[in-house]
């Protein structure tokens, strides 16, 4: 059973970390539209949202039941929802709120504002992706291509107004950049690892209260099976005598079962007169035999 326990708290353990990875979403909006941030489980009393700033996390905005205390929002740019997630909401997003999210210290959403305008693309793992500079370029002015938050230098034959990615993967993603300006937001989606991700995650949820409640059974049906074992072995262990006049019976001289008693036919019985007549006598036909001598 301590084997079964252990299983069942290593499944809880991995359930529960599949849930905090879906709990962490990306947030893709642009710019002056609203966005509504929520906390990556459901929240009760006091929820405190901050933002993670050069390496430490600055409260914005700390809320309870009993009203909203604001917290480095002089602007009041930040609001609180009243939901079951107690979402952060933001009615006019600004390129500048881009950022990482925490609620009560742990990361719920990754924000990214786009400029107005900015186009949106989408691209699976593996695949290549051509980003098409909009703006005029002359033959003696290779554009410089960037990303958003990133270090990544371009080779020289990626430098022209056509960018070309090969065997993009999940880090790929993000907003590029052809001389400074923006010209798409890049999403690279696993979509083999999305699929499976949920299921796993609700067969997870399906099994786990079985496995509880097949321990459970299980586990009576041990401790039901130890008892009726334990009384068997002391009926059996137990001698019963049976005492008439103060005498004990032993078992005879070779019998084969040392734990009984041993009986003898009367043959000095009387006939009875007719064959088919049961006899209704009370008398005993058997009579233990005397102890020897």
């Amino acid at each position: 059973m301590k084997m079964r326990v252990n299983i069942f708290s290593c499944l809880l353990a991995f359930i529960m970390g599949c849930n905090f990875t879906a709990g962490f979403i990306h947030e893709v909006v642009e710019e002056k539209k609203p966005v509504s941030l929520r906390c990556p489980h459901p929240v009760m009393g006091k929820v405190t949202w901050s933002r993670e700033n050069r390496g430490s996390n600055v409260d914005i905005l700390s809320a309870d039941g009993d009203g909203q205390k604001r917290i480095n929002d002089p602007g009041k740019h930040y609001d609180s929802q009243a939901d079951e997630f107690r979402s952060l909401y933001i009615s006019r997003t600004n390129v500048s709120d881009s950022g990482r999210y925490l609620c009560n210290n742990e990361p719920a959403v990754e924000l990214t504002v786009i400029p107005s305008g900015t186009i949106t693309l989408q691209a699976a793992v593996g695949t290549n992706i051509n980003l098409m500079c909009p703006f005029d370029v002359s033959e003696t002015h290779l554009p410089t291509w960037t990303r958003q938050n990133s270090d990544r230098k371009f080779s020289d034959n990626q430098m022209g107004q056509t960018l070309t990615l090969t065997d993009v993967q999940s880090d790929d993603t993000g907003l590029y950049y052809c001389d400074g300006k923006p010209v798409a937001y890049l999403t690279v989606k696993d979509d083999q690892s999305k699929r499976a991700a949920p299921g796993l995650v609700l067969m997870l949820q399906v099994f786990l209260p079985l496995l509880f409640i097949t321990s459970i059974i299980l586990l009576l049906i041990w401790r039901c099976r130890n008892k009726r074992g334990g009384s068997g072995e002391q009926q059996d262990a137990t001698v019963y005598a049976e005492i008439s006049d103060g005498s004990v019976f032993e078992p005879a001289q070779g019998g084969s079962n040392h734990h009984s008693c041993t009986y003898s036919i009367i043959h000095e019985a009387p006939a009875l007169e007719n064959n088919s007549e049961i006899s209704q006598s009370n008398e005993p036909i058997y009579s233990l035999i005397d102890k020897p001598n």
